[in-house]
């Protein structure tokens, strides 16, 4: 069984504490021999003198979540990720490319946004933390660190809302302003997106959301999205696991 840990500098960064995630590549065996794994992957875990780790666990692989659960490990999220052949949609009006003058209103919407997500549901990020990750996130987007464009959707001059596009066809972030919401602009925004991966030659877009955030997952669905896997995130601290450390 193999496993792979990747130190995050910019999550390192905000949380101040020294973060990676990591990658458990496998088929999932019973949970004795799960949990001897996480126990070495935890050790490993010291001698890197890591803090925070995360993980992604498919749904329903109980042995590695049973064993990741008796080693420290917290469930922090879980989400669907669905997918769509990308094909020409219909012009969509009142939308443009983001720009940096619009950072500061993208970043108020964002900071609204995702609360439902592992940064809002994990008692160890504090909020004010959750909120620079994401207001960080889609500043990056905007400056192309992370996403290849961001689309707004502007109405009598005013943004109301964004998607972030990847070119592998991964859309990371939508967002629609609260007084907005319920009027149709996120699909609006998901057609722009699949309108510029049409033009990028793209084949397949791909999308993610909360298990809990049933609003999001029609809208995917409504856009032609289909479900095409589910999946657990679990938070590893120092802190936490020293707790059942002294328990051993």
């Amino acid at each position: 069984m193999k496993y792979f840990l990747e130190e995050l500098s910019f999550d390192t960064e905000i949380l101040e504490r020294k973060t990676a995630r990591l990658t458990i590549e496998s088929q999932p065996g019973d949970i004795s021999q799960m949990t001897e794994l996480i126990k070495t992957i935890v050790k490993d875990f010291r001698k890197r003198e890591l803090e925070y780790v995360i993980t992604r666990i498919k749904a329903d692989d109980f042995p590695t979540i049973h064993a990741l659960e008796s080693q420290g490990f917290n469930l922090v999220d879980g989400f669907i990720a669905l997918e769509l052949k990308v094909d020409k949609s219909e012009p969509v009006s009142n939308i443009r490319e983001g720009v940096i003058e619009d950072a500061l209103i993208l970043q108020e919407i964002a900071a609204l946004s995702f609360s439902q997500t592992r940064f809002y549901n994990d008692s160890q990020i504090k909020k004010y933390q959750a909120d620079k990750i994401y207001s960080e996130w889609i500043r990056n987007s905007i400056l192309k660190k992370v996403a290849d464009l961001v689309l707004v959707f502007v109405e009598k001059d005013k943004v109301y809302g964004f998607v972030t596009i990847k070119k592998n066809g991964n859309i990371p972030l939508i967002a629609v302003s609260k007084e907005k919401q319920g009027m149709g602009i996120g699909k609006l925004l998901i057609r722009a997106a699949l309108n510029k991966l049409f033009e990028w030659d793209v084949k397949f877009s791909s999308i993610e959301t909360q298990m809990t955030n049933v609003a999001a997952l029609r809208t995917y669905i409504s856009c032609g999205y289909k479900i095409t896997d589910s999946f657990a995130t679990f938070r590893w601290s120092s802190i936490s696991q020293d707790k059942v450390a002294s328990q051993e």
